[in-house]
Protein backbone atom coordinates (compact mmCIF):
# COMPACT_ATOMS: atom_id res chain seq x y z
CA UNK A 1 0.00 0.00 0.00
CA UNK A 2 1.00 3.59 -0.88
CA UNK A 3 0.69 4.76 2.80
CA UNK A 4 2.88 2.11 4.40
CA UNK A 5 6.03 2.64 1.37
CA UNK A 6 6.03 6.13 2.77
CA UNK A 7 5.31 5.49 6.07
CA UNK A 8 8.67 3.34 5.46
CA UNK A 9 11.14 6.03 4.78
CA UNK A 10 9.96 8.34 7.65
CA UNK A 11 12.44 7.71 10.32
CA UNK A 12 13.08 4.46 8.82
CA UNK A 13 10.07 3.32 10.12
CA UNK A 14 9.54 4.70 13.09
CA UNK A 15 7.65 7.58 14.71
CA UNK A 16 8.61 8.73 18.22
CA UNK A 17 6.39 10.34 20.71
CA UNK A 18 6.65 11.31 24.18
CA UNK A 19 5.21 10.07 27.44
CA UNK A 20 4.87 11.62 30.79
CA UNK A 21 4.95 8.74 33.65
CA UNK A 22 5.82 8.96 37.60
CA UNK A 23 9.11 10.52 39.06
CA UNK A 24 9.88 7.35 41.28
CA UNK A 25 12.15 5.03 39.73
CA UNK A 26 10.03 2.31 39.96
CA UNK A 27 7.24 3.96 37.57
CA UNK A 28 9.59 4.67 34.41
CA UNK A 29 11.50 0.89 34.94
CA UNK A 30 8.00 -0.87 35.17
CA UNK A 31 7.21 1.22 31.62
CA UNK A 32 10.82 -0.68 30.64
CA UNK A 33 10.49 -4.24 32.03
CA UNK A 34 6.77 -4.88 31.44
CA UNK A 35 5.60 -2.24 28.54
CA UNK A 36 3.08 0.27 28.61
CA UNK A 37 -0.38 -1.13 30.19
CA UNK A 38 -3.61 0.99 29.12
CA UNK A 39 -5.12 3.00 31.73
CA UNK A 40 -8.19 3.86 33.37
CA UNK A 41 -8.37 7.43 31.09
CA UNK A 42 -10.65 7.62 28.56
CA UNK A 43 -11.18 11.07 27.23
CA UNK A 44 -10.18 9.69 23.92
CA UNK A 45 -10.47 6.39 24.42
CA UNK A 46 -8.49 3.89 26.28
CA UNK A 47 -5.29 4.00 25.25
CA UNK A 48 -1.20 5.11 25.79
CA UNK A 49 -1.55 8.98 25.28
CA UNK A 50 2.19 10.62 24.61
CA UNK A 51 3.09 13.66 22.98
CA UNK A 52 4.24 13.74 19.27
CA UNK A 53 6.57 16.29 19.39
CA UNK A 54 8.41 16.43 22.92
CA UNK A 55 8.07 20.54 23.22
CA UNK A 56 4.57 20.18 23.70
CA UNK A 57 5.16 17.84 26.66
CA UNK A 58 7.69 20.21 28.44
CA UNK A 59 5.18 23.30 27.81
CA UNK A 60 2.27 21.54 29.44
CA UNK A 61 2.08 22.52 33.18
CA UNK A 62 0.96 18.72 34.46
CA UNK A 63 3.34 16.34 32.24
CA UNK A 64 6.35 18.57 32.42
CA UNK A 65 6.97 17.97 36.41
CA UNK A 66 7.10 14.03 34.94
CA UNK A 67 9.50 11.83 34.00
CA UNK A 68 9.83 11.55 29.88
CA UNK A 69 10.17 8.00 28.05
CA UNK A 70 10.76 8.37 24.99
CA UNK A 71 8.98 5.43 22.76
CA UNK A 72 8.51 4.56 19.09
CA UNK A 73 5.41 3.85 17.16
CA UNK A 74 6.66 0.63 15.48
CA UNK A 75 3.69 0.06 13.07
CA UNK A 76 0.85 3.25 11.38
CA UNK A 77 -0.70 0.51 9.85
CA UNK A 78 -5.30 1.33 11.33
CA UNK A 79 -3.84 4.83 12.62
CA UNK A 80 -5.73 7.49 11.76
CA UNK A 81 -3.79 10.88 11.47
CA UNK A 82 -6.28 14.20 11.79
CA UNK A 83 -3.43 16.76 12.30
CA UNK A 84 -3.34 17.90 8.29
CA UNK A 85 0.25 18.81 9.24
CA UNK A 86 1.78 15.37 10.85
CA UNK A 87 -0.43 13.60 8.01
CA UNK A 88 1.75 14.71 5.28
CA UNK A 89 5.06 14.61 7.56
CA UNK A 90 4.22 11.16 7.48
CA UNK A 91 1.68 9.48 4.63
CA UNK A 92 2.97 12.45 2.28
CA UNK A 93 -0.25 13.48 1.90
CA UNK A 94 -3.79 14.54 3.96
CA UNK A 95 -6.36 12.47 3.03
CA UNK A 96 -9.71 10.90 5.74
CA UNK A 97 -10.86 9.08 3.12
CA UNK A 98 -8.20 7.23 2.53
CA UNK A 99 -7.35 6.74 5.77
CA UNK A 100 -10.88 5.29 6.71
CA UNK A 101 -10.93 3.08 4.19
CA UNK A 102 -7.60 1.42 5.65
CA UNK A 103 -8.94 1.47 8.85
CA UNK A 104 -12.47 0.29 8.19
CA UNK A 105 -12.01 -1.14 4.56
CA UNK A 106 -12.63 0.58 1.50
CA UNK A 107 -16.88 -0.86 1.26
CA UNK A 108 -17.68 0.54 4.89
CA UNK A 109 -16.04 3.99 3.70
CA UNK A 110 -17.80 4.11 0.80
CA UNK A 111 -21.52 3.71 2.23
CA UNK A 112 -20.32 6.12 5.25
CA UNK A 113 -19.25 9.18 3.30
CA UNK A 114 -21.10 11.48 6.01
CA UNK A 115 -19.84 9.97 9.07
CA UNK A 116 -16.12 10.40 6.87
CA UNK A 117 -17.15 13.94 6.69
CA UNK A 118 -17.52 14.35 10.37
CA UNK A 119 -14.14 13.49 11.01
CA UNK A 120 -12.76 16.46 8.58
CA UNK A 121 -14.88 18.56 10.75
CA UNK A 122 -14.65 17.74 14.22
CA UNK A 123 -12.29 16.50 16.82
CA UNK A 124 -15.17 15.05 18.78
CA UNK A 125 -14.53 11.85 16.29
CA UNK A 126 -13.30 9.08 16.26
CA UNK A 127 -16.40 7.91 18.71
CA UNK A 128 -19.16 9.54 16.52
CA UNK A 129 -17.38 7.30 13.46
CA UNK A 130 -16.02 4.02 15.75
CA UNK A 131 -17.38 4.15 18.42
CA UNK A 132 -20.92 3.23 18.58
CA UNK A 133 -20.77 1.17 22.04
CA UNK A 134 -20.69 3.78 24.92
CA UNK A 135 -19.18 3.29 28.18
CA UNK A 136 -18.33 4.87 31.16
CA UNK A 137 -14.86 6.94 32.63
CA UNK A 138 -15.26 3.78 35.59
CA UNK A 139 -15.24 0.87 33.18
CA UNK A 140 -12.13 -1.14 33.28
CA UNK A 141 -10.22 -0.62 29.88
CA UNK A 142 -10.98 -4.20 29.44
CA UNK A 143 -14.63 -3.89 29.62
CA UNK A 144 -14.02 -0.31 27.46
CA UNK A 145 -12.42 -2.14 24.55
CA UNK A 146 -14.70 -5.29 24.36
CA UNK A 147 -17.51 -2.46 23.79
CA UNK A 148 -15.94 -0.56 21.39
CA UNK A 149 -14.90 -0.53 18.02
CA UNK A 150 -11.94 1.40 18.99
CA UNK A 151 -10.24 -1.37 20.34
CA UNK A 152 -11.04 -3.66 17.46
CA UNK A 153 -10.33 -1.61 14.28
CA UNK A 154 -8.46 1.53 15.26
CA UNK A 155 -4.97 0.99 16.34
CA UNK A 156 -4.03 4.50 16.83
CA UNK A 157 -4.78 8.10 16.62
CA UNK A 158 -2.72 10.96 16.21
CA UNK A 159 -4.29 14.76 16.34
CA UNK A 160 -4.31 18.37 17.21
CA UNK A 161 -6.91 19.95 18.77
CA UNK A 162 -6.94 22.64 16.71
CA UNK A 163 -8.56 26.12 18.32
CA UNK A 164 -8.57 24.20 21.39
CA UNK A 165 -4.76 24.05 22.41
CA UNK A 166 -1.89 23.40 19.74
CA UNK A 167 -0.38 19.92 21.21
CA UNK A 168 0.09 16.80 18.91
CA UNK A 169 -1.30 14.21 20.66
CA UNK A 170 -0.64 10.22 20.02
CA UNK A 171 -2.99 7.73 21.51
CA UNK A 172 -1.66 4.62 21.07
CA UNK A 173 -4.96 1.90 21.46
CA UNK A 174 -3.07 -1.09 21.01
CA UNK A 175 -0.08 -1.32 23.57
CA UNK A 176 1.80 -3.65 21.63
CA UNK A 177 2.67 -0.64 18.66
CA UNK A 178 4.30 1.29 21.14
CA UNK A 179 7.87 0.72 22.77
CA UNK A 180 9.56 2.37 25.63
CA UNK A 181 13.06 3.16 24.56
CA UNK A 182 14.99 5.99 27.12
CA UNK A 183 13.87 8.46 29.60
CA UNK A 184 14.87 11.73 30.51
CA UNK A 185 14.20 13.21 34.12
CA UNK A 186 15.59 16.42 33.78
CA UNK A 187 12.60 17.56 30.61
CA UNK A 188 14.79 16.30 28.10
CA UNK A 189 18.59 17.39 28.39
CA UNK A 190 19.58 13.77 29.36
CA UNK A 191 18.31 10.68 28.86
CA UNK A 192 19.19 7.29 29.52
CA UNK A 193 18.49 3.84 28.73
CA UNK A 194 16.74 1.37 31.23
CA UNK A 195 20.40 -0.66 30.72
CA UNK A 196 22.14 2.32 32.30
Amino acid sequence: MNHIMIFESFLNGKVICYHGTGNKTSDYMNIFKNGFKIGTGANYGPGIYSFYNIEDLINDSFYSKLTIIESEIINLDKFLITSPSTAKEIFGKFDIFDQVSRIMGETWARHNIDEIRKIEEDISLPFVLLDKGRYSREDSPEFKRKKSVLGKELKGWIFDEGHKRDSVWVVCYDEKYIIPKRYSTDLGKTWKKPTD
